[in-house]
């Protein structure tokens, strides 16, 4: 594939992921924690699936999580609590990196092992992310609303964590079934990355 292809692929995908977060990521956040807990993560999950089947490159889609934590990042321009926006930064790149390590299975392996990949992943990225809010709690006195016990730490990590990879796999055949069916030459064009990241972005600002 050629490297502008790759490129184009990468802003459109990491701008779409960034426009799911800035409209069902906002309307997550009036439902309990609890539902919207496992949600986002296999969506960010399909959404790298289909980068990878697109650029054929585990390391794109890392490049697709840092694109959607900067469209993220100018929530840091709005009189918020500025943790609130940095914080989903780290949990995407999280997700991108971890998503990114199992690609190879997810994609090319049996469904036993697509199974443990993706529980790999939604557990892997949710442990490496409790690791960071404990060093922000030492370094600043910051902690998350919902991580303030043990019972939580357990509902985000295992619970959360084995639903959103459940969730995942079924999304994952959702997206195979359509590759099959809906066809795999759709073209993405520079006007097409381009129009994506000035929704993404109108989206941030405006919700």
């Amino acid at each position: 594939m050629k490297k502008q292809s790759i490129i184009y692929a990468v802003i459109f995908f990491g701008a779409l992921w960034g426009a799911i977060e800035a409209t069902l990521g906002y309307v997550l956040q009036l439902m309990p924690h609890f539902v919207s807990g496992f949600i986002m993560f296999p969506i960010a999950a399909l959404i790298l699936v289909a980068a990878y089947h697109k650029t054929h490159s585990a390391k794109a889609l890392l490049m697709v999580g840092a694109i959607a934590a900067m469209i993220k990042s100018i929530n840091l321009f709005f009189p918020m609590n500025h943790w609130r926006t940095i914080n989903p930064m780290v949990a995407i790149v999280l997700e991108s990196l971890m998503v990114m390590a199992v690609i190879g299975v997810v994609v090319h392996k049996p469904l036993q092992q697509k199974i443990l990949a993706f529980s790999i992943a939604s557990l892997g990225w949710r442990l490496l992310y409790l690791g960071y809010m404990g060093v922000q709690f030492i370094t600043t006195g910051f902690l998350h609303d919902n991580l303030t016990s043990m019972s939580s730490f357990i509902a985000f990590v295992f619970v959360q964590g084995l639903l959103g990879a459940a969730l995942a796999l079924m999304l994952y055949y959702v997206l195979e079934w359509m590759r099959q069916h809906v066809g795999k030459t759709i073209q993405i064009k520079p006007v097409t990355a381009t129009l994506m990241v000035v929704i993404a972005i109108a989206l941030t600002v405006i919700l």
